[in-house]
């Protein structure tokens, strides 16, 4: 972790407007700790750290060096640099763990749609459905997003275009018991034709009258 600091204290310099020579980098840091330190470490010192670095050299470093340029880096000492890398690595690998867990749920529901190639009825409309599931049929674009079985509002416009023709199917399953249907087509479950809706039919099995 020393070399990442030296790294981070002499490219900091380097932003600063030091010269980017060894000496000239270490140089800057000095005289930046002298302002902020008691007998900070020396422009050498720094420089003969960094030339090691450069060279690929394995290096020990004081404990009052790293603590200078922890400081330098805007941190209490080196301990708390360590600390706040750590946190950044945690925090990282946290990131990384919930972008990869969304990713996988993600794929799990493209793949689920994308498997759901078929369809059934379910109480008021087609829902889509895995093929192998009992009951499935074929995928209707149609009546997937169209039909549905539907409560009677007793109003003109529910029950009837503007030009009259009929807006709702129907089955009669007793004496004003009828199931309303939104397109024509077959009972779902039975598979009777339905009717268009009468006036006859919704007065004497729906409604009483139309608003």
């Amino acid at each position: 972790m020393k070399e990442k600091l030296l790294e981070a204290a002499f490219e900091k310099a380097k932003k600063e407007g030091a010269p980017h020579t060894a000496l000239g980098m270490a140089t800057h840091i000095h005289k930046e700790l002298e302002a902020i330190c008691t007998m900070p470490t020396t422009a050498d010192s720094f420089r003969g750290y960094y030339r090691k670095l450069e060279k690929k050299e394995t290096f020990n470093m004081s404990s009052t060096a790293k603590d200078h340029l922890a400081i330098y880096l805007g941190f209490k000492d080196f301990k708390t640099y360590l600390e706040s890398k750590d946190t950044k690595d945690i925090n990282r690998r946290r990131h990384l763990f919930l972008v990869v867990i969304l990713l996988i749920i993600v794929g799990f529901f493209v793949y689920d749609r994308a498997r759901k190639k078929c369809m059934i009825w379910d109480e008021n409309e087609y829902v889509k459905i895995h093929c192998e599931e009992a009951n499935a049929k074929p995928i209707d674009q149609h009546l997937l997003k169209n039909f549905k079985r539907v409560e009677a509002a007793c109003r003109e416009d529910f029950f009837f275009n503007e030009d009259g023709s009929a807006k709702i199917w129907y089955y009669k399953r007793g004496k004003n018991d009828l199931e309303l249907f939104t397109r024509p087509g077959i009972h779902p479950i039975n598979g009777k034709t339905l009717n268009g809706i009468s006036r006859y039919m919704i007065e004497a099995h729906v409604c009483t009258a139309l608003e």
